[in-house]
């Protein structure tokens, strides 16, 4: 009796053992999209929480702080959102692309990094990993904006795009009367 309690003991343990290894991967999987998915708007987080730290420490307080910094983020969004949409200039579409893509490098570096600190022991290999996800982020941000993307679920860029030629209409077919049985 005892033999057999110790065999469903291990087979439990390695059933937990592969759950807990499958939703790590899911964990980690879910972690990357949310991080590719938002690498788009780390400039304007970054212009937000700066303008929060430095309108904190003046005599304004949290409120005002949290109001300036969500005005300057959303401000700095729209901003290079319409600086790329409206410019028709080949040189300065891929300079917003790259001012929106070095923060994000710079986010992605440092995800990927502590990501990959969580289980690899090695220096290097976590530099390294974390140098990957960074031009991975950043190329997304950049591709993103490039490729005229909607920036938000749902909505449009705003972006100039010609509607597709309209197709030729086949001939109106006329309808035969139905005959009375």
């Amino acid at each position: 009796m005892l033999a057999s309690h110790l065999i469903i003991r291990i087979e439990d343990a390695l059933m937990l053992l592969g759950l807990g290894i499958g939703l790590s991967f899911f964990g980690i999987g879910a972690l990357c999209w949310l991080l590719f998915s938002v690498a788009i708007y780390a400039l304007p987080c970054a212009a937000g929480f700066w303008t929060f730290l430095t309108v904190y420490h003046m005599v304004v307080g949290p409120f005002g702080a949290i109001i300036a910094g969500l005005a300057v983020g959303a401000l700095t969004f729209a901003a290079g959102q319409y600086a790329f949409t409206s410019s028709l200039s080949i040189m300065f579409r891929p300079l917003i692309a790259l001012i929106f893509a070095v923060p994000a490098a710079v986010a992605g570096y440092s995800v990927s990094a502590g990501l990959a600190g969580i289980g690899i022991s090695s220096h290097a290999w976590v530099v390294a990993f974390g140098i990957i996800g960074g031009l991975m982020a950043s190329a997304t941000t950049w591709v993103r904006l490039a490729a005229g993307i909607p920036l938000m679920p749902g909505e449009n860029s705003g972006a100039r795009h010609r509607p597709l030629p309209a197709l030729p209409s086949p001939v109106a077919r006329r309808r035969r009367p139905r005959r009375a049985y």
